[in-house]
């Protein structure tokens, strides 16, 4: 009798040490980011939309997650498509913690990104004595079985001298692990971004799943970050309907041409990834090609196009690009290989 009330304590423990379940939702939220994860008991979100999805946030975290406290909540960068929604989740929860990639700045003076829907995510974090942590490169959060690690650290500047690209270049770039798999946020970065965490990080960047920066922006994703990443699934938040051109072709033919399955959230929905730590689920079956894409939407291996003519390479969305006469254009997989061959980067998409 002794040894089978020990064996069945033995099966017990080693049960509860076994990670539990871990789900990374990734909502649909148009031409924008959210994400909430949920492990061993915690809730962490990264990004929350535009302030037309703060309903959506809301309701997700109250009724279908059922959530009270967030340990963590991630503002990749202050623009509205990635933080317009996060005030809905401090209305639905308490925070632990708030990390952000620009801080904000003392009550009596201008905050350092002073736009309506920034001035709104410190006010509401404010109001639960929270304080905008900027986190720094290698800085790590230790949930139970669950690890964010940051392998791109904040900005503590002025950011009234940074245009957009800028602003998208200083977006955290958060690896979530648990087990043996991870998630990779990118935020809006760009090329520019993609090379400072190849130069930072290296190996550091692999990951099961990479949540593709900028929304599928064909100024982002270049070859070598992704081979880089070595996703075996990537997850697109986009809307081909907004206007921008999101996601780009070129972005959709480099992950193709590294045979990288995409799920873009403006097909299939609100998309549910399950783990145990090992093994990967996903909600929406694996796309197929989509009716016309190639027609639409010309597969190319090329990361960067250059011009014969002029010797200057650009990334294929410039205007440059389009502008340009089909004989004069030469593919480059990569940037060190345009510049091996002489040719000198485009002034306009510094690429």
């Amino acid at each position: 009798m002794k040894r089978i009330i020990l064996f069945v304590l033995c099966i017990c423990l080693s049960s509860c040490s076994a990670l539990a379940d871990m789900e990374v939702h990734f909502l649909s939220v148009g031409n924008a980011d959210a994400a909430m994860i949920v492990a061993d008991g915690h809730v962490l979100l990264i990004d929350g939309g535009k302030s037309g999805s703060s309903q959506l946030i809301y309701s997700y975290l109250k009724n279908t997650l059922h959530a009270a406290h967030i340990d963590a909540v991630i503002a990749t960068h202050p623009h509205a498509d990635h933080i317009g929604g996060l005030p809905a989740a401090f209305n639905a929860c308490t925070v632990e913690r708030v990390f952000s990639s620009v801080p904000m700045d003392a009550e009596d003076s201008a905050p350092v990104c002073d736009t309506r829907e920034f001035r709104s995510l410190v006010k509401y974090a404010r109001k639960q004595g929270l304080d905008l942590m900027i986190p720094q490169r290698g800085e790590r959060l230790q949930l139970d079985g669950l690890t964010v690690e940051f392998l791109s650290g904040g900005c503590t500047g002025d950011l009234s001298a940074l245009n957009s690209s800028g602003v998208n270049n200083l977006s955290l770039i958060v690896r979530v692990s648990y087990g043996s798999v991870s998630f990779l946020f990118t935020g809006d970065a760009e090329w520019e971004g993609e090379q400072a965490a190849l130069s930072d990080c290296g190996d550091s960047l692999r990951a099961t799943v990479l949540k593709v920066a900028h929304h599928g922006s064909g100024t982002s994703s270049c070859t070598e970050f992704l081979q880089a990443v070595a996703p075996r699934y990537a997850v697109i938040s986009c809307d081909e309907n907004a206007g921008y051109g999101h996601p780009s072709g070129e972005t959709l033919a480099r992950l193709g041409a590294l045979s990288i399955p995409c799920y873009r959230l403006d097909r299939c929905g609100t998309l549910i990834c399950r783990t145990d730590g090992e093994t990967l689920s996903f909600s929406a079956p694996l796309p197929e090609a989509y009716p016309n894409e190639a027609e639409e939407k010309p597969p190319s291996s090329a990361a960067y196009i250059g011009n014969r003519n002029s010797k200057r390479f650009h990334v294929p969305d410039c205007a440059s690009v389009a502008a340009m006469k089909e004989k004069n254009r030469v593919g480059l997989a990569s940037r060190e290989e345009a510049l091996e061959k002489g040719y000198k980067p485009c002034g306009n998409c510094h690429p």
